[in-house]
């Protein structure tokens, strides 16, 4: 995460890499004073699908009634200090709260952990198509940030995607990898950070139904849909479903000694080169659990090619993993001495 706040009529530009170009997906605007939450979400690329059904992950992936979604060009998503929600449709110069008139979900001074402010069913790629062939340089209140993880987006996939609000002291898993994708993208006041996350996600084909406006059945077409997360249970789910990865506090605890706290790829040859130290030394107790941890940090800084590492013979690989840990030890035996 770049060491930036987002101020009053700052701006952040969300972006992901993909074939080695930057497309746009949408804009992030502090409304608020400095330090006080009040954020309006637009800028969506190209025509988007707006659902009023509240879902999350598996909830409306099928849309089968008329009225399920208004296609839009240009729309504006805002979350309020209260703790209220306003879509705008622009094209239709409309807005309404997706909860309902007068409807609050949770004011900012009462988050206790996390909240999601924005999903979006990524259904298709093909609407991004316009793209930066470098991601343009931050300047005044206009800050860029870009999803990079080269295995992960492809013109074939489909995703979900949640913008939320995460409370500091909450341990959030800063990585990627070929089917998630998380990270904090700016910091919002001393106590929360804007974070995104992003998986792959298969939606189940349109199916056709009867449709009362046109008197016949229609088939639904392939749209990204903007949908409000489900105020019942949709933070139950992504504890549920989330809870091993993504707010792992053991992963945390492990990836912040490792990459200091900042984003990292986990490519399959750095999940080879884990298992093979966790196989030659796990990590049983909390002595054994730093040692692993700085092995695995003084590796990834001297080998070079991790694939060719990972072809080496097991023998081999063990005794440079025992010289390492012989040094780890040394050293730290004397910091103690020094202290």
């Amino acid at each position: 995460m770049k060491n930036k706040r987002l101020n009053k009529r700052d701006s952040i530009t969300v972006c992901f890499n993909m074939n080695g170009h930057s497309f746009k997906m949408f804009k992030v605007i502090q409304m608020g004073k400095d330090g006080v939450i009040d954020l309006k979400i637009t800028d969506f690329y190209n025509c988007i699908a707006l659902s009023t059904k509240q879902t999350f992950l598996d909830d409306n992936d099928c849309l089968v009634a008329d009225g399920d979604v208004t296609f839009v060009n240009h729309m504006e998503i805002s979350y309020h200090q209260d703790g209220s929600f306003l879509w705008k449709n622009c094209d239709a110069k409309t807005h309404c709260n997706p909860y309902g008139v007068g409807e609050r979900w949770i004011p900012t001074n009462e988050i206790s952990d996390f909240l999601p402010i924005l999903t979006i069913q990524i259904r298709s790629m093909r609407p991004y198509s316009e793209y930066f062939k470098t991601i343009p340089s931050d300047k005044g209140h206009n800050i860029f940030y870009e999803c990079k993880c080269d295995d992960l987006f492809d013109l074939q996939g489909s995703y979900f995607l949640m913008l939320m609000i995460v409370d500091k002291k909450m341990p959030f898993c800063c990585f990627g990898t070929r089917y998630t994708f998380s990270d904090k993208i700016i910091e919002l006041n001393d106590d929360f950070n804007l974070c995104l996350f992003i998986c792959r996600h298969n939606y189940p084909k349109p199916r056709p139904y009867f449709s009362s406006r046109f008197n016949c059945y229609v088939t639904p077409s392939i749209d990204n849909i903007i949908c409000p997360p489900n105020r019942e249970h949709c933070k139950k789910t992504i504890r549920e479903q989330l809870s091993f990865g993504l707010f792992n506090p053991g992963f945390f605890k492990l990836f912040k000694i490792i990459f200091e706290g900042k984003y990292f790829c986990l490519t399959d040859d750095l999940c080879k080169l884990f298992d093979s130290i966790d196989s030659f030394f796990p990590a049983n107790d909390e002595t054994s659990f730093y040692i692993n941890a700085f092995l695995k940090k003084e590796i990834i800084r001297e080998v070079e090619d991790i694939a060719l590492f990972n072809k080496k013979d097991v023998g081999e690989k063990e005794k440079f993993f025992e010289k390492k840990i012989l040094e780890i030890v040394i050293r730290f035996i004397k910091d103690k001495c020094k202290g």
